[in-house]
């Protein structure tokens, strides 16, 4: 965009668009990026000819002007303009050079040989706990056993570099079906997954990640979900956040309004997930259904509304089942699971982690039906007790490498820390700094937040830890940028001191 004549061009482009009345919003917003993007395509051609006509013309008046300095005139106009020219024949050039150069990585990066430094981080990227692949082994096998079959990897990969041929039988694989509910009856309730040899997926590796580091040059804009750090809201999601938008602009839809932080949450995206907050009022569930239905209208995504519930807080269930009628959705109340993770339930209570503690009985009873004869023979076998100090230790030092779970939630606690201080504009960020303070309570003299809320028992749980001398308070440290998030005297900020 920093190209001569371009801005220039695309506010001419929207200018010149026609909107038919007819259209929705949209519509319209779809139509006239489209239109742009054809008038880019043009702008690029016809600013390709102009360079080279520029660039035909500046040689010319070059020549022009070193043959009347070879003459003998030499006066400073003819001096400055050469300079002039020269100056601007390297910024064409250079315009040039960087599309070429560009090109030209894109081509090194995707035909060199595999090197094998590339191999290896290929094969150790691949899960070593995952199941089996068809031949028998997994990841975790060849990673330990490296040493000697390593030199076959690469030669294999290597020689594929030069015969791009995968011989018969090499590249078999099994297609297996996973039900995604518990009792499955159609082929809608299952997963189609695809199990493919060690051989084809470090192959498969490979190529995609010298593919990854070439996408953002050939995929557009409109399909920027599909790149590292992309986000679904970009695509294809984009369509409803701004549906809702407008629908709030327009006073046809009313969101949460949270007057500590003065924010009005009305839509919140996960994935293919979509979460829709709003006044409890009969008018405004409507309008989000038809809201949802002129989406679907226009992009041909349609949410199932058989799969989504309906969920009112603070709101006598009898009134959320009423309204299930008008939405399609099941009536829900706290707590629910949601990605089968418990909400809405006080976790303080024992009671609330059975969804939890079923899920772990069930894996050891599949585990004891396994690891245990129907004779049970094994229970009477002599049962050898290993601390469980020792269990959480490496395999170099006699344990299993389980590693400990408390020190795995500390961790998390702190990560949720650095994540405050890293995504300071953030939603949640600006959610948490507006009902907690700026520094969300972390400050060592910050005052209690009050309430019981999930961020609360967060920075108790830090707290307690930097006071216990479990965390080093110290352990974060700020970069200055503008000075916005640092504090002078109470944050790490200059060589790792206060």
């Amino acid at each position: 965009m920093l190209l001569d004549g371009f801005d220039e061009m695309i506010r001419a482009s929207v200018s010149e668009f026609v909107v038919n009345q007819s259209w929705s919003k949209f519509v319209v917003l779809k139509n006239k990026l489209k239109f742009i993007k054809n008038r880019i395509r043009e702008w690029h051609v016809q600013a390709k000819e102009i360079r080279e006509h520029q660039t035909t013309d500046l040689k010319s008046r070059l020549h022009d002007i070193g043959t009347s300095i070879d003459s003998g005139d030499i006066i400073i106009q003819l001096c400055d303009e050469q300079k002039q020219v020269l100056g601007s024949l390297a910024s064409i050039e250079s315009q040039e050079m960087s599309d070429l150069v560009q090109k030209a990585k894109n081509a090194l990066g995707l035909e060199r040989l595999f090197t094998v430094d590339e191999i290896k981080e290929a094969d150790w990227d691949c899960g070593g706990d995952r199941a089996p692949r068809p031949d028998g082994f997994s990841f975790q096998f060849l990673k330990y056993y490296w040493d000697i079959l390593g030199d076959d990897v690469i030669a294999f990969v290597q020689e594929f570099f030069y015969k791009p041929i995968i011989p018969v039988g090499c590249h078999s694989s099994f297609i297996t079906l996973i039900p995604k509910v518990k009792n499955p009856l159609l082929v809608k309730d299952f997963h189609p997954f695809s199990l493919i040899g060690m051989q084809f997926k470090i192959i498969a590796k490979i190529l995609a990640k010298r593919l990854v580091v070439m996408l953002p040059d050939v995929i557009s804009v409109e399909q920027s979900a599909f790149l590292k750090g992309g986000k679904f809201l970009d695509e294809p999601l984009m369509g409803l956040h701004i549906a809702i938008e407008d629908a709030i602009d327009s006073g046809n839809f009313r969101g949460v309004k949270i007057k500590e932080a003065n924010l009005e949450i009305s839509h919140l995206f996960y994935a293919d997930d979509a979460l829709f907050l709003g006044k409890w009022e009969e008018g405004n569930i409507r309008n989000l259904i038809t809201i949802i239905r002129c989406f679907y209208m226009v992009s041909g995504l349609k949410i199932n509304l058989f799969k989504s519930s309906l969920l009112g807080v603070g709101v006598n269930q009898s009134e959320v089942t009423s309204l299930t009628s008008i939405t399609g959705c099941a009536a829900t109340k706290f707590p629910f699971s949601y990605l089968g993770i418990p909400v809405g339930g006080s976790m303080s209570r024992v009671n609330s982690w059975d969804v939890i503690m079923d899920r772990f009985c069930k894996r050891l009873s599949n585990w004891k039906v396994k690891m245990l004869s129907i004779g049970m023979e094994e229970v009477q076998r002599r049962i050898h007790w290993v601390k469980w100090d020792i269990i959480l230790n490496s395999r170099d030092n006699g344990g299993l490498e389980v590693g400990s779970l408390d020190a795995f939630k500390r961790a998390l606690l702190v990560k949720w820390k650095w994540w405050f201080l890293h995504e300071h504009s953030s939603l949640w960020v600006r959610l948490i700094k507006g009902l907690h303070g700026e520094y969300g309570a972390l400050a060592h003299n910050a005052r209690s937040s009050g309430g019981m809320g999930v961020w609360k028992r967060i920075v108790d749980c830090i707290k307690k830890m930097e006071s216990q001398d479990v965390l080093n308070s110290d352990s974060i440290s700020i970069i200055v940028g503008d000075g916005s998030m640092a504090r002078f005297w109470e944050d790490v900020w200059c060589g790792g001191v206060k």
